[in-house]
């Protein structure tokens, strides 16, 4: 079962990885291009937009992919149903954005929001009727294909978004890739099943997912709202020039976030509901999983941290500078929301959508809380802080709910085991720091690549050295030196 298991996880995480960092290159290629010819009250106010579009598609059928890739009894006819159903639940949503679009420009003051909420209507339908096909090849786990489908519709959008902006179709090139992206990637996924259309549905299917899909589509409502809400607020309370400083460092951060996490956790979920009742089993995989997320994200945290004004500069140039403070608070909270990032696999895989539910509404009053008061002490600054201290309080709340009630395991183990990880980041961090204080070098980009080796070079030596591996030799030393000191003073 272990052999098996460690096979198809390599496999598909192989595939997905591939995927994912070519797309990262194709992304932060194309943004660092997009960023030079348009401007942040460009990438605000499609911001603002997706907002909208993120909400009615996680309202409207963001529960049923889980529940479809999580349900192993469901037929073709009982599939048919449902992509029917969420076929009509499509063209409703649609309607319904293009509808709401002048009131979102006229809430917003920028008229260029009806035309862009207009334009992206379309893309409400495409991700919606696209669920079905797409959970299925997430359910036969054909990873390899799900890899080439995304290498292949990146690389052709982040071109044609280029094109657009040199061409000066300004604020519209960065509708390319949502509009067409969900229309390629629903033709390619439809084609991969013959899934017919019903016009007189069926009912039973869809209610047969409806208890698993409506726990999925509140907590996925909620977090996506704490995910979104300061966006919304910074655009109308205080000015979209400052939401677009905002958004890029906000995306900065979850770039980590979404290109090594969702390598995994994808892959995660399928394979975990094979063993959903062996939860020792389940914890077991859980913690070798956190770990390696635990010394990539704590890490990374360390490095963006003391990297950020040349990695904001580099990417996007000078302009962008504005973003630097805030990006760096950011950054102290990857390694976290890097751990946390596979928690929504395990309560799903082992049927856990109500605990699910519970920690998600925790963390969302928190993260809401964290919002208000950031806003209140108008400063993008603060704003962060209080932010990044909801994630950490989030952190702990998830995981207490699924290490011990759900997996019915020690959370002092659990946290015990983040300690090596930590301490590698923390060794990085004092050795950057050091860097920073004592090396003043004009080139920008030197100062990264000089940054970039420091932190690999030690990284890898401290696990060649075996400092990691010896930890709790070295913590037992460090007691013991203050326990003489106390005894000498």
């Amino acid at each position: 079962m272990n052999e098996r298991f460690s096979t198809e996880l390599f496999s598909g995480t192989f595939y997905t990885a591939v995927a994912k960092y070519l797309s990262i290159g194709i992304s932060i290629l194309v943004t660092a291009v997009l960023s030079r010819i348009l401007t942040p009250s460009d990438f605000g106010t499609v911001a603002i937009a997706t907002v909208f579009i993120g909400m009615i598609t996680l309202l409207t059928g963001s529960g049923m992919s889980p529940a479809i890739i999580q349900n192993q009894e469901l037929d073709k006819n009982d599939l048919n149903h449902i992509f029917s159903f969420t076929l009509y639940l499509s063209l409703i949503s649609g309607i319904f954005f293009l509808f709401l679009s002048p009131l979102i420009a006229q809430i917003f003051a920028d008229k260029r929001l009806f035309n862009i909420c207009a334009f992206l209507s379309l893309n409400v339908v495409f991700s919606i009727v696209n669920i079905v096909p797409n959970a299925l090849l997430f359910k036969q786990k054909r990873f390899r294909f799900i890899a080439i489908r995304t290498i292949i519709v990146q690389l052709l959008l982040g071109i044609f978004s280029v094109i657009a902006a040199i061409s000066g179709f300004g604020i519209y090139a960065l509708l390319i890739n949502p509009i067409i992206g969900t229309l390629l990637l629903f033709i390619i996924s439809y084609r991969c099943y013959n899934l017919s259309f019903r016009f007189k549905i069926d009912w039973k299917p869809v209610k047969r997912i409806l208890p698993y899909s409506a726990y999925q589509v509140v907590f996925n409502l909620m977090n996506f709202t704490y995910r979104n809400l300061d966006k919304l607020l910074i655009g109308k309370f205080m000015s979209i020039s400052l939401l677009g400083y905002y958004e890029k460092s906000y995306r900065l951060m979850m770039l980590p976030l979404e290109n090594i996490s969702n390598v995994i956790t994808p892959v995660l979920h399928p394979l975990l509901c094979e063993y959903q009742n062996d939860l020792a089993f389940v914890y077991q995989k859980y913690i070798r999983l956190m770990l390696f997320f635990a010394y990539i994200g704590f890490t990374l945290s360390v490095v963006f941290y003391f990297c950020s004004t040349e990695i904001i500069f580099i990417l996007f140039g000078s302009q962008w500078m504005q973003s630097v403070p805030v990006f760096k608070i950011f950054s102290l909270s990857i390694g976290i929301q890097l751990i946390q990032s596979a928690v929504g696999a395990v309560f799903q895989a082992t049927n856990e959508m109500r605990k699910l539910f519970v920690a998600g509404g925790i963390a969302f009053i928190v993260t809401v809380i964290a919002i208000i008061a950031g806003l209140y002490s108008k400063d993008l600054e603060r704003l962060a802080i209080y932010l990044v201290s909801a994630f950490y309080v989030s952190f702990y709340v998830y995981h207490k709910i699924l290490i011990q009630l759900v997996l019915k395991s020690s959370l002092s183990h659990f946290f015990y085991s983040l300690l090596r990880p930590f301490i590698v980041a923390l060794i990085i961090a004092v050795i950057l720091w050091v860097y920073t204080y004592f090396v003043d070098i004009q080139s920008v980009v030197l100062n990264l690549f000089l940054k970039l080796i420091l932190s690999i070079g030690c990284f890898i030596g401290l696990q060649t050295l075996g400092i990691v591996r010896d930890l709790p030799s070295i913590i037992q030393i460090i007691r013991n030196v203050i326990s003489y000191k106390k005894s000498f003073n």
